[in-house]
């Protein structure tokens, strides 16, 4: 019986080690923290958003060719096919897939019982300090343990949201064993702003188009709620547009058009009150800036300028300056070079028998499902290698 050992406790380390152990592999499961899945927890702001109903590749970065290649194996079908086998019951809003109870701790506990009832054995609070290959197999050293397998997977995620158990370690052992990192910066997060264009917009939601401008040019557009804060922008669209932000050398900009539905706003305007322009369009604190930008005091509202204040509304524009840290991230942007993995098994092509899964790869997704369907599909395609090859 091939000895399994799974590094990482969370959506990949364990589906890769629920498909090894029902491929008949004996397999052990080690976790840093004090317990299993404590990412899948928090995900979806504890709703757990596990799946997309569209299944695109242009919602992820990294290398196209290696990412098809494990989608191509397992799908957005396989991947419902697994958890309805497991005993999980989903809903879907909006194209988003959601467990019935909406609480991620239906998909954490289908997970655990899945994997008791295969017979893998999950060990907590188990620190890798090193990992050495010998002549057959591995010998992994722990703390105060030290345990020998056949094949290994490293399903240890990034370093994105440390507080769950993403401290980076994933690439050191990978760098041991002679593997390369890509520079790496936090995905899915919020951006910075310079200060004066924050002012007074502290707490104000408001749902708009935003648009990602790179060195003054369009790069990706997405309609949905922004959040504004004390240091910048926030909300799925900028989070989306943050992965691409975080790694970019040259001059950002997040520009917000207001009305997104309304093609012609100075005409809207040139038909209200002026006295009261903006009541029952924008929440206060939204007008205030607007008139800020176009140098017009609010209570001198009846003076602004109508085309400069559409324009406005239509490309309110922030400078971004940066992204919040690591602790505010989702996921990481980079990751071990996809390059050294053999297309379609996860195999490494430096050390055989080694094998590597979800987010510590270099491959990220959008908000909305992604980043989880590819921890559980490349799960399943290492798992289910490891256990056969």
């Amino acid at each position: 019986m091939t000895r399994v050992a799974v590094i990482g406790g969370g959506a990949a380390g364990l589906t890769a080690a629920i498909t090894a152990a029902k491929n008949g592999a004996k397999v052990t499961v080690l976790e840093r923290m004090e317990r299993v899945g404590k990412k899948i927890m928090a995900t979806g702001n504890g709703r757990c958003n596990l799946a997309n109903n569209e299944l695109d590749l242009s919602h992820y970065r990294g290398d196209e060719r290696f990412i098809s290649q494990v989608f191509h194996q397992v799908g957005l079908e396989e991947i419902l096919d697994f958890f309805r086998e497991i005993g999980l019951l989903v809903r879907t809003e909006q194209g988003r897939i959601y467990p019935l109870s909406n609480h991620a701790s239906a998909v954490l506990d289908v997970l655990r019982n899945e994997a008791e009832r295969c017979g893998v054995t999950i060990k907590t609070d188990f620190d890798v300090k090193s990992v050495c290959p010998r002549s057959e197999g591995l010998v992994i050293q722990g703390k105060y343990e030290t345990l020998v397998c056949d094949k290994l997977i490293i399903a240890t995620g990034g370093k994105a949201s440390p507080a769950h158990g993403s401290n980076g370690s994933g690439y050191d052992i990978l760098s041991s064993l002679g593997h390369h990192t890509t520079k790496l910066y936090p995905g899915l997060v919020g951006v910075k702003c310079p200060s004066e264009q924050m002012k007074g917009l502290r707490g104000v939601r408001v749902f708009a188009k935003a648009t990602l401008l790179l060195d003054g040019q369009p790069y990706r557009s997405e309609i949905g709620e922004i959040q504004f804060n004390d240091t910048g922008l926030s909300g799925i669209p900028i989070l989306n547009c943050s992965s691409v932000v975080t790694s970019y050398k040259g001059e950002a900009e997040i520009e917000l058009d207001l009305l997104p539905d309304e093609e012609d706003v100075l005409d809207l305007l040139q038909e209200r009150d002026r006295k009261h322009l903006f009541t029952g369009m924008f929440h206060k604190q939204i007008g205030q800036s607007l008139c800020d930008r176009t140098w017009v005091p609010v209570q001198s509202i009846q003076t602004v300028d109508l085309p400069s204040l559409a324009k406005e509304m239509k490309a309110m524009r922030f400078t971004v300056i940066g992204t919040l840290p690591w602790e505010n991230a989702q996921v990481t942007v980079g990751g071990a070079k996809t390059s050294e993995f053999q297309l379609g098994t996860l195999e490494s092509l430096l050390l055989p028998g080694l094998y590597a899964a979800g987010e510590i790869l270099d491959v990220d997704g959008d908000c909305g499902g992604y980043n989880l369907m590819w921890a559980w599909a490349s799960g399943m395609v290492a798992g289910q290698e490891a256990a056969n090859a």
